[in-house]
């Protein structure tokens, strides 16, 4: 009986956790990666980014 719950604690807080990533990751702010011909790389990022 105690291994039944212990799988059940785990599954839900696996489920839990993955779910705060998906929350957390449409709110995030992609930076804007240019490669010019020549092979420099400007990286901009955005104001609103943490």
């Amino acid at each position: 009986m105690n291994a039944k719950k212990i799988i059940i604690g785990i599954l839900v807080v696996s489920v839990l956790f993955a779910t705060g990533f998906a929350v957390k990751a449409d709110g995030a702010l992609a930076p804007n990666v240019d490669v010019s011909k020549n092979g420099k790389v400007n990286l901009n990022i955005p104001k609103k980014a943490d």
